[in-house]
């Protein structure tokens, strides 16, 4: 991400991922992960591959990588903890849709760096629950029952 972002271009990234991205937060099964489970944060900007060149200027401004999609779609995404929290806090304040959703990912960042139990765990998976009925995810299969099942089986 740029170093320096004024607050006209962070108006702007806000009403891009406003109006063409997602805030999300996932749970990924990752065996080599303590609860064979982790929890991956991002934040996706969309265009029509049209406008393939819009994504690649924004790369400029605040990182990610960039692809061409199936379906004539350009996809700009932004994975990890720390660039996806350096770039919500720059732009929570813009936010208008998805204000909620940026704050409740924040948060997940901030618990799943100290979350050192199994309980605490859970309670990250519930609040990624908590991010997927905001965006009204479809078809997700690893939840936080999913998790808990399996690592109490484990136990």
């Amino acid at each position: 991400m740029k170093k320096v972002i004024n607050e006209t271009q962070k108006a702007y990234i806000a009403g891009i991922i406003d109006v063409n991205g997602s805030i999300m937060a996932q749970i990924v099964k990752h065996e080599s992960y303590k609860y064979h489970y982790e929890i991956r944060v991002s934040v996706v900007l969309y265009q029509k591959s049209i406008r393939h060149w819009a994504n690649l200027e924004m790369q400029q401004e605040i990182g990610g990588e960039v692809r061409q999609r199936s379906k004539g779609m350009s996809e700009l995404t932004i994975t990890g903890s720390t660039p996806v929290k350096n770039l919500l806090e720059k732009i929570l304040p813009y936010l208008r849709l998805k204000k909620r959703i940026a704050e409740l990912v924040l948060e997940i960042i901030k618990d799943k760096e100290r979350a050192v139990s199994k309980d605490s765990f859970l309670e990250v998976c519930k609040k990624v629950d908590k991010v997927s009925e905001l965006t009204a995810t479809k078809g997700r299969k690893t939840t936080y029952e999913v998790v808990k099942a399996s690592i109490e089986k484990e136990t």
